[in-house]
């Protein structure tokens, strides 16, 4: 791809997406302490799920490399 394409694609996408968290964080600034309460319970989640998720990758490679020495 073309450096200015990339260049002016990239601006443009960042410019948006900053407006958007901007906006987003000027709407839901007042309730900062709810936000924070859901986002505790969202950390926990999003941290047991990876763990499951290594877990798994973990387990299935133990298992492929078990079938090839038996």
């Amino acid at each position: 791809m073309n450096i200015t394409k990339f260049t002016v694609y990239t601006i443009l996408g960042a410019g948006l997406w900053n407006a958007f968290l901007t906006y987003l964080g000027y709407i839901l600034g007042s309730k900062w302490t709810l936000i924070r309460k859901y986002s505790e319970v969202l950390d926990i989640l999003l941290i047991l799920a990876v763990i499951v998720f290594i877990g798994y990758i973990y387990l299935k490679k133990i298992k492929k490399k078990i079938k090839v020495t038996i």
